[in-house]
């Protein structure tokens, strides 16, 4: 629904779109609705800043992280700004800081905190709120300081912060490039020099600074590093374009140059997804690269999961190809013993996490996460194409070896099904 209002938008079709938005916040709010009100933004901030209410809303009433990373997406800076105690704050801002702060203390607040705990990048999401607090919530700044910390050492060994402290803020990102700047120019250590090149370069690439963050990049002398911060600097100029919606035929050929096979695949999926409304042979052609990638992986859950993602992709244009795509996956998980755990309901496949040195001095966010495919399984696509074949997915349910993913799937079919009674929605795509 999302993508359909995209292209509402982009026809010049903004009262209709804007309805789309709104009502697809019901079901999930994702970081392409974000990116959909930054784009009405600049004509229509009136309409985005409700937008942006209403999902902060959703996520009060329904606490959960991914959804609050969705909303932190674009707009955290934006609203970080805000906490300048210089800065005079309209009623507009203000609308959308009390929003989105009450978002964020509801999730911390939540009887799932213990599971947002576990996730590295929702906690820099809630750090990075601290400002935001000490100017308009100083009540609440200490509660959010004692969860931080607490949340903290919960979190496994390798992602423990030695220190468990937190300042009354985050650094902006001068003083981050700044902070590692020096210790790069200080330190004798080729493997320091490098861990301080790559937190260089994960700001700079966060904030859209391409050039300097391609700079740094070809200052790190490990070859592994440096191929995961080059993967990274184009998987994020691959989501700037697409939002930009520059060339589609660039986008694509930018993707070729990952290194990295799984984030090669999660992006060309990605990609089609946006695409797929404004041009299906490009998006067609971007799922079959990654298919193409994905069929020669030996069997595993990253195999699995990535089929899954793809059949998801291809259901928003081509039900016919979703299907095939599907039973491939339904195959690849009974190839193998070693499932994640099941989990009734919908999963995520997270694009971005954060690393963390052993002694936490230098941080990079990370495109390609290897324990993400430990997480449950996104079954989510048989809800989609329950709505269009319900035998087909059933059947495709029912091969599925393990009982507990079996299970999960078929609730995604009812799920489906029951929705549809609910909805007017007729734009389910058709074989073709």
């Amino acid at each position: 629904m999302v993508s359909a209002a995209n292209d509402k938008i982009a026809a010049g079709k903004v009262e209709e779109g804007e309805e789309m938005l709104r009502q697809s916040i019901a079901s999930c709010v994702v970081v392409l609705f974000i990116t959909s009100i930054k784009r009405l933004w600049k004509e229509h901030q009136p309409e985005s800043a409700s937008l942006f209410v209403l999902a902060a809303r959703q996520i009060k009433a329904l606490p959960s992280g991914s959804e609050f990373h969705s909303l932190n997406f674009g707009f955290g800076p934006y609203l970080l700004k805000t906490a300048d105690q210089s800065q005079e704050v309209d009623s507009q801002r203000m609308g959308l800081v009390d929003a989105y702060l009450d978002a964020a203390s509801a999730l911390i607040q939540s009887q799932d905190n213990e599971q947002v705990g576990q996730s590295t990048y929702i906690l820099d999401n809630i750090k990075s709120a601290l400002p935001l607090y000490a100017r308009f919530r100083s009540a609440s700044s200490p509660e959010v300081v004692l969860w931080i910390n607490e949340v903290t050492n919960r979190l496994p060994a390798d992602k423990r912060n030695a220190t468990t402290k937190v300042s009354t803020g985050p650094e902006s990102p001068e003083d981050q490039i700044a902070r590692f700047e020096s210790i790069a120019s200080k330190s004798d250590d080729p493997k320091i020099k490098d861990q301080a090149y790559a937190s260089m370069v994960s700001t700079a690439i966060s904030f859209g600074n391409f050039q300097q963050a391609a700079d740094w990049v070809a200052r790190i002398l490990d070859v592994g590093l440096r191929r995961e911060m080059q993967d990274d600097l184009i998987a994020r100029q691959t989501q700037f374009a697409l939002a930009k919606g520059s060339d589609s035929n660039e986008i694509v050929e930018r993707i070729a140059g990952v290194a990295a096979t799984p984030l090669r695949v999660k992006l060309y999926t990605q990609v089609a997804k946006g695409l797929c409304k404004k041009d299906a042979t490009i998006a067609n052609y971007a799922l079959q690269e990654g298919l193409s990638i994905t069929l020669k992986m030996d069997a595993s859950p990253l195999q699995s999961q990535l089929l899954l993602s793809i059949a998801d992709a291809y259901s928003e244009f081509d039900s016919t190809r979703a299907f095939e795509v599907l039973r491939d996956a339904s195959k690849s998980i009974g190839k193998h013993k070693d499932q994640p755990p099941s989990r009734l309901g919908r999963g995520t496949l997270d694009l971005i996490t954060v690393k963390y040195d052993p002694t936490f001095t230098f941080r990079r966010t990370m495109f390609e996460d290897p324990d993400q495919y430990k997480k449950p399984y996104d079954l989510s696509v048989f809800r989609k194409l329950a709505r269009v074949d319900f035998d087909g997915s059933l059947l495709i349910a029912s091969q599925v070896e393990d009982k507990l993913l079996q299970a999960s799937a078929k609730y995604e079919i009812c799920a489906g099904i029951l929705l549809a009674g609910k909805s007017s929605d007729s734009s389910i795509p058709p074989a073709r």
